[in-house]
């Protein structure tokens, strides 16, 4: 079974499971940016669940997914988001234990222009398996996903984190600094040229 915590911010040094992850001078992210994200955050534990063979548990400010097939992960409701509009995803990840040989995601086709940045660089799209992927190490990889609705909502509209897209192979990672703020709001705090 592939296993990952996803924790959200607590401050911005994150406590979970004895692990800990910090914030770095290097993230575009950074203590004031977070600072304005975290008022205008639109995501919380309550738009998290299961996908697929999975099962999700609350801890304190953490979700633990145990996925058990290539398919599972952390869906995110993104329901109440509005048609037409710019939104950028955020957020940061370590392995913890087990073998990462992909990160990536599904967004149910509802959401389109969805490009990746992973540690600064554009990194293709993140239905790609490899698009949220560095390498299999423990060091802190950050995350930004910009992507624009479709002309409709859709009540089904969702976006599953996937660990090991793909793969059955086992893995836990630790998610923290999880932001979903609209584009212009992102805009003003972070430069990604």
């Amino acid at each position: 079974m592939k296993k990952f915590i996803l924790s959200m911010l607590v401050g911005l040094t994150v406590f979970t499971s004895g692990n800990i992850i910090q914030a770095q001078d290097d993230f575009l992210v950074d203590e004031e940016a977070a600072k304005v994200f975290e008022n205008e955050n639109l995501i919380n534990t309550r738009n998290f669940s299961e996908n697929s063979e999975s099962s999700v548990e609350f801890e304190g400010e953490s979700v633990i997914v145990e996925v058990q097939n290539e398919n599972g992960g952390l869906l995110v409701d993104a329901s109440t988001l509005e048609p037409r509009t710019d939104y950028v995803m955020t957020f940061k990840y370590k392995k913890i234990d087990g073998y990462l040989n992909s990160f990536g995601g599904h967004t149910d086709g509802i959401w389109q222009d969805n490009t990746v940045y992973l540690d600064g660089e554009e990194n293709g799209e993140f239905t790609d398996n490899k698009s949220a992927f560095k390498s299999d190490d423990t060091e802190v990889h950050e995350v930004i996903i910009e992507f624009t609705t479709p002309r409709d909502s859709s009540p089904n509209s969702r976006l599953i984190i996937q660990p090991n897209r793909g793969d059955f192979d086992t893995v836990t990672v630790e998610i923290t600094d999880f932001f979903l703020v609209e584009a212009d709001v992102f805009e003003e705090e972070v430069d990604l040229d």
